[in-house]
């Protein structure tokens, strides 16, 4: 098979497995990411997102400096608005460029094992092929392109794959300066949308002793990946002392190292695995069982599969590199996400997405040694065709909020799972909202956000001395999230308690600066209760970070009109004014704030245009 026949076939599978997404829903951070999100309802200033990790998410427990990821959503709001189907377009054509540059790197990798003068042969594309075109159509690729969130991956997969084959090409044809500065910048970039590639320095080394072989030292092996190290370095000196946040500290958000999270991830590893074979029950949010100690048969089991791949790996590494080469990297690109750092989530299916190439490299080139091409071929396309089928059903789960948690709770999910399907439904009357709640809480009786829903719906429902205590809980156990606080003003507000429901809201504007919502809301019930003063300051803190941001400045032009500062209403009402020229309330309040001052001539001019 031709090079490009085999490119244009692998957009054809790529775009037929997922050709039904574009009307499915935002979910989980997405609400965080882009439908909540202020900055990314602008494209300028770039910058900005390389400068301040917060552009990330409204959510400071899911921000990470990721700035390819807001700056992407950035460009895809000012197409479409919060209109889902170009995110998913975006997500798609990452993927499919993901494909492709997998697909080159697997024939710049083949081309090791001849020589120079040689051309391709139909086994080597017929293989590049096949490993490009599982991962193209699986349903593991179909959570990145369906859930808008996980373009993190899917943009850094892109440019992890460049930096491979840009490498591997390199290696072949000579080192230049100009190709190392491709590979470096390629590289930095995927450090930029995730921080995975904080591995490749393992994957370079790989390549350097298996399939370079000969051609390289183990000095100047070191060598090689100390230009990679060098990167890496410079991205968390970047981040940690001239942004001054830590990526590490957001990851471990206050949990422990401790022995179950690996061996829970022993047992995790052949669910993934399993799932590349059956993926229908690939879930958001699945219900993980702790693995407490080291000879419980799930850890075992799990152990066994790895030293069994491993042990392959080292049988294999003369006679079929290409294959221990991919084992290898298969497990070192899964290190970020499921090794000993207690990441929130002991489990989540779309995790070995990096390393799903490397996967079925191994298995088409090692089946390739063993029966002929041909079968090989006619094998893989089968498959091919039952995961384009398995991928093209499982898109419609997430069609909507409610049929994708439906599904995770049928092949059972996690806490979060069950709330998150409580919320989703819109008859808050339903019995399944309570009794998903419910069952959130047996499963996690410290989870914050379950004890907050429960509360609300008791309320809702006429108990109200319950749903408050609920509500209240929440804060106890959380008492420094800002989100609590927030939540417990919602609940005073249903309550009819408008003066603590603006303290609290108050509060939580003061304790997350960063959010502009919580911000604007504070500002609104504190005006709503006469606090004009004090709502002052809080919209401050947005005019300092948004130029136009819901009603800042006519609430901003209302707070200091209210407490005699007329001139400075002014500029506030008439800035409003600019992006809402037909409110009628702000002309009437800037025609007054005229009056005060003693300017009846613009005071009747504003009149006039009220008139008109």
């Amino acid at each position: 098979m031709p090079r490009r026949l085999g490119a244009l076939l692998l957009i054809v599978a790529t775009l037929a497995a997922f050709c039904n997404i574009f009307d499915n829903a935002f979910h989980l951070d997405d609400f965080y990411r882009v439908v909540d999100n202020p900055w990314i309802q602008s494209v300028a200033p770039i910058w900005r997102h390389f400068l301040d990790p917060r552009t990330m998410s409204t959510l400071d427990r899911v921000t990470e400096y990721r700035p390819l990821v807001p700056l992407t959503l950035s460009l895809n709001y000012s197409l479409s608005g919060s209109r889902v189907a170009s995110y998913h377009a975006f997500n798609l054509l990452a993927h499919l460029t993901a494909v492709l540059f997998i697909y080159a790197f697997i024939l710049e990798l083949m081309a090791f094992r001849r020589a120079d003068t040689e051309a391709d042969s139909d086994a080597d594309r017929q293989i590049a092929f096949i490993a490009a075109l599982l991962f193209a159509v699986h349903p593991v690729s179909g959570i990145v392109v369906n859930y808008i969130s996980a373009r993190d991956l899917a943009i850094m997969e892109v440019f992890l794959a460049a930096t491979l084959w840009a490498y591997a090409r390199m290696r072949r044809r000579g080192d230049s300066v100009l190709g190392w500065a491709v590979v470096l910048v390629l590289f930095a970039a995927s450090l930029l949308a995730k921080t995975n590639g904080i591995m490749m320095p393992l994957v370079v080394l790989a390549f350097e002793r298996m399939i370079a072989g000969r051609a390289s030292s183990w000095r100047a092996s070191l060598g090689r990946i100390a230009a990679f190290a060098a990167v890496i370095a410079t991205y968390f000196l970047w981040t940690r002392f001239g942004l001054h946040f830590s990526a590490l500290q957001q990851v471990l958000n206050g949990r422990a190292i401790s022995t179950t999270y690996p061996l829970t991830q022993l047992w995790v590893h052949l669910i993934y695995l399993a799932n590349t074979v059956w993926p229908f029950a690939i879930r958001e949010m699945p219900a993980v069982v702790i693995v407490a100690g080291p000879f419980e048969w799930r850890a075992l089991a799990g152990a066994a599969a790895l030293l069994a791949s491993a042990a392959i790996a080292w049988r294999l590494r003369r006679t079929q590199p290409i294959v221990t080469f991919a084992i290898v990297s298969y497990w070192v690109l899964l290190l970020p996400e499921s090794s000993i750092l207690p990441l929130y989530q002991l489990r989540n299916d779309y995790r070995p997405y990096p390393s799903l190439p490397f996967l079925f490299l191994a298995v088409v080139a090692a089946a390739n040694h063993v029966w002929r091409p041909r079968i090989v071929l006619m094998a893989a396309l089968a498959a091919s065709v039952y995961l384009a089928a398995a991928s093209l059903t499982l898109n419609r789960i997430w069609l909507t909020e409610e049929t994708l948690w439906t599904h995770s709770v049928r092949h059972g999910g996690d806490e979060i799972a069950h709330l998150s399907l409580a919320t989703s439904i819109r008859d808050r009357r339903d019995p399944r909202v309570r009794a998903n709640i419910e069952a959130a809480l047996r499963l996690a009786p410290d989870f914050v956000l379950a004890h907050v829903d429960y509360g609300l719906v008791l309320i809702e429902l006429g108990d109200r001395a319950a749903g408050l205590a609920q509500v209240q809980e929440a804060v106890r156990l959380a008492p420094t999230w800002p989100q609590s606080h927030s939540w417990l003003a919602v609940a005073y507000e249903a309550l009819g308690r408008l003066d603590d429901a603006a303290t609290e809201s108050l509060r939580a504007a003061q304790m997350d600066p960063h959010d502009l919502r919580q911000q604007h809301r504070a500002a609104m019930l504190l005006q709503r209760v006469g606090r004009y003063a004090d709502s002052i300051p809080v919209l401050n803190v947005i005019t300092t970070r948004a130029i136009d941001y819901g009603l800042t400045d006519f609430l901003l032009g209302v707070a200091l009109q209210q407490t005699g500062q007329d001139a400075l209403a002014i500029p506030r009402y008439r800035r409003f004014l600019e992006h809402h020229q037909g409110d009628v309330q702000a002309r009437v309040n800037l025609a007054a704030c005229y009056d005060t001052i003693g300017d009846p001539d613009r005071a009747a001019a504003e009149r006039r245009l009220i008139q008109q």
